[in-house]
């Protein structure tokens, strides 16, 4: 079995071939984290944006940072993005939690007029 995976291993590197370990999934590659909702059109909502090549279902969550979470938002699929607009919302800090397939990551949105 050992000269099976050598021998496999030899052959990607010398074709230069890169054959996925695990099928590739869900992969979060950012968001403005300073939103300012004042109407001109700059940074007006937050602007999630993920790979998606699986087409994985999955939501981000947003908190106050007392815990309540204000709202939740479905990731589609078929999508590279998802927006939050938070007008309506008050000035402060959040915290987003994005879950897909079981895996989550987190970070921190400034609301600022």
């Amino acid at each position: 079995m050992l000269h099976k995976i050598v021998c496999l291993a030899l052959v990607l590197i010398s074709t230069g071939v890169a054959a996925p370990l695990a099928p590739q999934g869900f992969s979060f590659t950012g968001v403005n984290r300073f939103v300012t909702p004042n109407g001109d059109r700059k940074n007006d909502t937050a602007v999630f944006q993920y790979s998606n090549p699986q087409d994985s279902s999955g939501t981000i969550r947003i908190y106050e940072l007392s815990g309540r979470q204000v709202a939740s938002i479905v990731i589609e699929t078929n999508t590279t993005f998802t927006t939050w607009d938070p007008r309506g919302f008050s000035n402060g800090v959040y915290i987003y939690v994005i879950t897909v397939d079981q895996a989550s990551r987190s970070g921190v949105l400034v609301v600022v007029r």
